[in-house]
């Protein structure tokens, strides 16, 4: 999905096409709500598809491009998970704009980071999401903390959801060791993974009894 960010801009077709208004047009197109059915219909489907793609190449490193776009982002936010365009079209709004990056984005970042949350472990959703919350955390060689900072303060804020940092909260460690024993148990493991492993499950019950 990101390999897409490596094709370059044309400022010269961004200008005509911005000239004649066409991100109006595929704006109008992704705000338009139809029915049920139609939400279904393929060449909907690829019509909307197409308006996202279109709007990752005319915002690409293109700041004026980027300010006519931005008003919508609500919109955009709304359909996170309908369309895996949008990540990359917030993507392209946000890389290096500095004047994006030092705004309130508390919003976005939560947004964001729910969809992260929901997505399992093993989707390609998740990857795609936390890649996205890294143009946020960086401008040039220099780090953007208060985004950082949001970002932690977020993903830490209800323990008990995020998977991953539960495995390894007081109340998570023993359903970890569980799932370390049971993996041990398994006849696929390499020769020296029992003996290894039993030791960092020694080590996660003496942390669990500590905790």
């Amino acid at each position: 999905m990101f390999d897409q960010k490596e094709k370059k801009s044309n400022k010269e077709n961004q200008r005509l096409l911005g000239s004649f208004g066409i991100e109006n047009l595929a704006l109008f197109f992704i705000k338009y709500r139809v029915d049920r059915d139609s939400i279904s219909d393929p060449l909907n489907q690829q019509l909307i598809h197409q308006c996202y793609n279109f709007l990752v190449m005319y915002v690409k490193d293109n700041f004026q491009n980027q300010v006519k776009v931005h008003n919508n982002l609500e919109i955009f936010l709304k359909d996170l998970d309908k369309n895996s365009l949008i990540c990359l079209l917030i993507y392209e709004m946000f890389k290096g704009n500095k004047k994006f990056l030092t705004l309130n984005v508390t919003k976005i970042l939560r947004v964001i980071i729910l969809s992260a949350e929901e997505a399992a472990l093993h989707s390609s959703k998740k990857c795609l999401y936390l890649k996205l919350l890294e143009v946020f955390c960086k401008f040039e060689d220099k780090l953007v903390r208060p985004n950082q900072q949001e970002i932690v303060v977020n993903f830490t804020r209800d323990v008990s959801k995020n998977n991953l940092i539960y495995l390894f909260s007081a109340e998570g460690l023993p359903h970890l060791v569980r799932l370390l024993q049971a993996c041990l148990k398994k006849d696929d493991v390499p020769a020296k993974a029992p003996e290894e492993g039993a030791e960092l499950v020694d080590l996660l019950q003496t942390a669990e009894a500590s905790s």
